[in-house]
């Protein structure tokens, strides 16, 4: 019987935007892998903030249009998943 454990690290982020033909409003969440150890959520926040900034942004809602800077960071986040394989031999 063999065992392997894999780890991720995920960098994740929660933009809000607003959806006029839901009438509500909808987020959007962006995972990336996180090469990085130890980083805060405010780095994440002001890191995220230079793709939605800007005249031409890089990340745009659906719809798009660019988010408003002031508010569309509702959350940021690392995750770390821990995967244990186990094989116990058995073929069905």
């Amino acid at each position: 019987m063999a065992q392997t454990t894999t780890t991720t690290n995920t960098l994740g982020v929660g933009l809000e935007y607003n959806d006029s033909t839901a009438q509500r409003i909808k987020t959007a969440y962006l995972k990336i892998p996180n090469p990085k150890n130890n980083i805060t959520e405010q780095e994440i926040r002001t890191a995220v903030l230079t793709l939605i900034s800007g005249e031409e942004p890089v990340l745009k809602d659906t719809f798009g249009n660019a988010f408003d800077t002031a508010t569309a960071i509702a959350t940021a986040y690392t995750e770390t998943q821990e995967v244990i394989d186990i094989d116990t031999g058995y073929e069905g």
